[in-house]
């Protein structure tokens, strides 16, 4: 399932679908998704193509930005290094708003993706607003791992995976040459991601048994 050739950067001639719930928002990511003017406050964004997208395990990448002037380029660079194998079998969705999007929006958002696994980027300005949308959907869901990454994981992290325990992982340093491994992992439910390097996880008691 996730054999191939890693690639450089995203296929051009691949198009990326979007499937939108009523619930919508303005801007796109960057350079990579035109801008279009819509209404509300979320999107959801598809990867992949239409025919050969699988439900069994929902992949989704949570993006809150400062504002919608802001856009986070972390999962295009990421998602760029997939081999078109992983990027179908993964069916990564974006789940995007701002750190002034009401939580029970996004949580809801969340929610009606059935998340099996979350991601996102931390920053000072959304670390707060991305703990307590997870945790919340945490206990709605809970979904077999959220991970988060960036500048706010940079020390040690120990602390803040005791005190958050619904996070599974963070990951320090840049990950774009790792995360074809990692999603890989997940998609097979083996646990090699905990062999990659940058990763920091706290031991929970049965695995300490």
């Amino acid at each position: 399932m996730c054999k191939g050739t890693k690639n450089s950067r995203a296929e051009k001639d691949t198009p990326f679908p979007r499937r939108t719930v009523p619930r919508s928002i303005p801007g796109g990511f960057g350079s990579v998704f035109p801008r279009r003017q819509l209404h509300f406050s979320t999107e959801v964004i598809t990867f992949g193509h239409p025919n050969q997208i699988t439900r069994k395990m929902n992949f989704i990448w949570l993006d809150i930005n400062a504002s919608w002037s802001h856009s986070s380029l972390a999962l295009p660079a990421l998602h760029a290094n997939l081999s078109p194998q992983t990027q179908t079998a993964c069916n990564m969705q974006v789940v995007r708003g701002t750190i002034k999007s009401p939580v029970q929006q996004i949580v809801q958002e969340l929610e009606q993706l059935q998340p099996t696994y979350i991601f996102a980027t931390a920053w000072l300005f959304n670390i707060n607003y991305l703990k307590e949308v997870l945790g919340r959907i945490s206990a709605l869901c809970n979904p077999e791992g959220i991970f988060l990454g960036g500048p706010e994981f940079l020390g040690n992290n120990i602390e803040f995976l005791k005190s958050n325990p619904y996070i599974t992982a963070v990951f320090k340093g840049e990950g774009e040459e790792m995360f074809e491994e990692f999603i890989c992992s997940l998609l097979a439910k083996d646990g090699k991601w905990k062999d990659l390097k940058g990763f920091e996880w706290a031991e929970s008691e049965s695995d300490e048994e």
